[in-house]
Formats: structure tokens, C-alpha cells, sequence
């Protein structure tokens, strides 16, 4: 369990944090902060973290929207959070969509280190903060001929520097998604346009992406668990993050002390941008190697399901199954989906009942059970992210 203790100590998330994600409608979509907060659970379960979404359609560094200018935004949004870490994504709509201004752009900067000091001045003593360079509108898969993209990326010195002046961190989520964007188009167009599918809001596959930016920004460790065996020797030659019983040079029980990430693994685009991404090899890496097994293929069971075929020589240099259909796998989209559901009470909480009737005795009854229910499915999607042990077993094919 020592990596595991290593790992945590240098995450930037820790046992008692709450998290606030604040941002326009791409975090509105309750995506990329859904998979950053079931990533979190999965990696580390012992782990207790909250997390609080606050993206606003429309929304901009001086606010304006349905929601009301930045001050009340923060005052009644994001305040009764007293949030440790705050997440700042913001951009997309500040530039108005139309080419670089310099007017937009003053005011921009004035807004932005404004609710910078709003936010600060709201959450927690000493909070920690995640300044992040807004996701990319898509110049790259489409022909555009606005070239909006460029106008974000000039806005782009207001956050860093931000982020610089407060000792914040600064995340660019822009540059990696337009890189893949670029190579995605090349590969197949159609699948690439998924990425960010309406010029503005990506899809699942440009949110993972996100949050891998995000997670390694923070410092999430690559590997879930690395278990090397020797078949020859019936021995364990290494099990960090992980405990091997049993091993008789073919089956054995493993109980990890963490579950990999798994996000619509089967969907095509997805499939495409994880070619092209290194989510799976910088953050989600569940390696299993066996060495000294005679030349042939095997059948790798776990469970009893078949997990795929591997030729000996393939077992020996390893493999990472968080790339295959495995129980972990299907148990993380378990997690994914109870992160999803208790994000959504929580944001209908917050935006459906708080925004609305807090002023009338039965909203604040409501919106008390509403919170209640949130914690009680954020129990669920911590129970179902506990490891189990798993028995594997190795059968030569004939």
C-alpha cells in the first residue's frame, strides 16, 4: 500500500477538500467535472472529496446571464459551498464571438482578475485554485472561416497570468484538444467532429480529455496497480498497488487498492481520441506481466469472463488491461454513473430549487431533502468504487 500512500501525498486533492468547478455552459454540461470526481473515488477510495458544479450557460468573467453579475453569482452560488479548491474555466463566451477586440479584451481581463478576487475572498481559507484556459472552439475539424479559435487563444495571457499572480495553477485545456482535434481529421472526419460537436460544447470524447488535463495538472499518478509474476517460478515479482494470493503459475486472487477509469469505452469516437490521447498511458495504467510462461497463447479469464487472448511473449512485456473489457472496467462505469447522478441532484438542488424558492418555507424544506438524497447516492458511488478481489486465470490454447 505504500504507492498507494505516496500517490495520495502527492495529489492536489485531499481526504476533507470540496471541490467547485465554476464555469460556463461546457461545465454546465456536468462532464468533464463528472469524470475528473469518478476518476478521483476510483483512484483513491478511501479518499473523501466533494464536489460542486457551478457552470452557468452563457455565462462570462462579469457574469450578465440569467444567473446575475459575478457578485451575486459568487455570493449566492459558489459561497455556501466554502469550497477548499475552485476550478475557473471561462472565455468562450467572453469573446463574443467575433474577431479579436481590444475593448472585449481589457474588459475581460478587468472582469476576470475581479471575480478571481470574489472567489477567493468566498471560499475557504486558504482554497487552493485551478485557473483553466477555456476548451477549443472548433477551428479543426470544420472549415471555419471566423477563426475564432485564435481570438480565445489571445485571451489566454489573462489567465495564466492570473493564475501566476495568485500562485494559482493554470491548466490549458486548448492546445492538447486542438492538437488531437488536428489529428482526428486526418484519421476520420466524421468521428472527429464528435470532439466538440457544435463548434462550442465537446462531446464525451473532448471532455475526457479535459479531464485528463485537469487530473495530471493536479497530479494524479498513472498507475492504478502494476503486478508482475514470474509463471516459471510461481512467484510475485512485484505488486505495487495491489495484493496476490494464490499464485500457482496460471490462476491467482487479486484485490488492487484502486479500479482504472472507464468512460463509453465503446464508442468509436472515444476509441479514436484515446489513439491519440495519452489518457490511458500518463493517468490509467493497470498493468498486468507475466513472465517465464511457455511459447503459446493464452486465454486470460477474470472472473471467469474472457478478458482476451495473448501469446506469452505479449504477457511478458505486459499489457494494460484498463484497455480491455474486464469486471474493473465495467465496475468503473458503475462509479461514472453514480458520479453522474449525484451531480445532476446536487445542480438540480442548487439551480432548480435554491435560485428559485429559497425565499418560500416549502423550497427550503425541499431543498434540504434534495440534499439529503445527494448524499445518499454520493454513498452509493463511494460503495460502488471500493475494490473487490477478482480470481484470474491464464489457460493455454491449443
Amino acid at each position: 500500500m505504500l504507492a498507494t500512500l505516496v500517490a495520495m501525498s502527492s495529489f492536489a486533492l485531499h481526504s476533507g477538500d470540496r471541490v467547485c468547478f465554476y464555469g460556463d455552459s461546457i461545465t454546465e454540461q456536468q462532464l468533464y467535472t463528472v469524470y475528473v470526481e469518478a476518476f478521483v473515488h476510483l483512484r483513491f477510495p478511501k479518499l473523501k472529496v466533494d464536489f460542486s458544479n457551478r457552470g452557468w450557460s452563457g455565462d462570462t468573467a462579469a457574469g450578465q446571464t440569467e444567473g446575475g453579475p459575478a457578485e451575486l453569482r459568487v455570493k449566492r452560488d459558489v459561497a455556501p459551498v466554502k469550497a477548499t479548491v475552485v476550478t475557473i474555466m471561462l472565455g468562450m463566451n467572453d469573446g463574443g464571438y467575433v474577431p479579436f477586440e481590444e475593448k472585449r479584451y481589457s474588459a475581460f481581463e478587468a472582469s476576470y482578475n475581479k471575480l478571481c478576487d470574489l472567489l477567493a475572498a468566498a471560499s475557504a481559507p486558504g482554497a487552493r485554485f485551478t485557473m483553466i484556459e477555456t476548451s477549443p472552439w472548433d477551428d479543426y475539424t470544420r472549415d471555419d472561416p471566423t477563426g475564432y479559435n485564435g481570438t480565445l487563444m489571445k485571451y489566454a495571457p489573462v489567465v495564466k497570468e492570473a493564475a501566476a499572480k495568485r500562485g494559482a495553477l493554470f491548466v490549458d485545456f486548448n492546445a492538447p484538444m486542438a492538437k488531437v482535434m488536428t489529428e482526428a481529421k486526418k484519421k476520420d472526419v466524421k468521428l472527429a467532429n464528435q470532439i466538440v460537436p457544435d463548434w462550442i460544447h465537446p462531446g464525451v470524447p473532448g471532455h475526457i480529455m479535459m479531464a485528463g488535463e485537469l487530473l495530471k495538472a493536479w497530479g494524479a499518478p498513472a498507475e492504478v496497480c502494476d503486478v508482475r509474476l514470474d509463471a516459471a517460478a510461481k512467484q510475485v515479482s512485484k505488486s505495487d498497488n495491489a495484493t496476490v494470493t494464490g499464485f500457482d503459475g496460471l490462476t491467482w486472487t487479486e484485490l488492487d487498492a484502486a479500479t482504472p477509469f472507464a468512460a463509453d469505452p465503446d464508442d468509436p469516437a472515444v476509441k479514436l481520441v484515446l489513439s491519440l490521447y495519452d489518457f490511458q498511458d500518463a493517468l490509467n495504467r493497470e498493468t498486468l506481466e507475466v513472465d517465464g510462461l511457455a511459447q503459446g497463447t493464452y486465454r486470460l479469464t477474470i472472473d471467469g469472463v474472457a478478458v482476451g487472448s495473448f501469446s506469452g511473449e505479449e504477457l511478458g512485456k505486459g499489457i494494460n488491461l484498463a484497455n480491455y473489457d474486464t469486471p474493473m472496467r465495467k465496475q468503473a462505469v458503475q462509479v461514472v454513473d453514480w458520479a453522474w447522478k449525484r451531480s445532476h441532484v446536487d445542480f438540480a438542488r442548487w439551480r432548480e430549487v435554491d435560485f428559485q424558492y429559497a425565499d418560500r418555507s416549502a423550497g427550503k424544506a425541499a431543498s434540504k431533502a434534495m440534499e439529503k438524497l445527494e448524499r445518499d447516492v454520493l454513498n452509493d458511488e463511494l460503495k460502488a468504487a471500493q475494490p473487490v478481489s477478482h480470481r484470474y486465470r491464464l489457460e493455454k490454447l491449443s
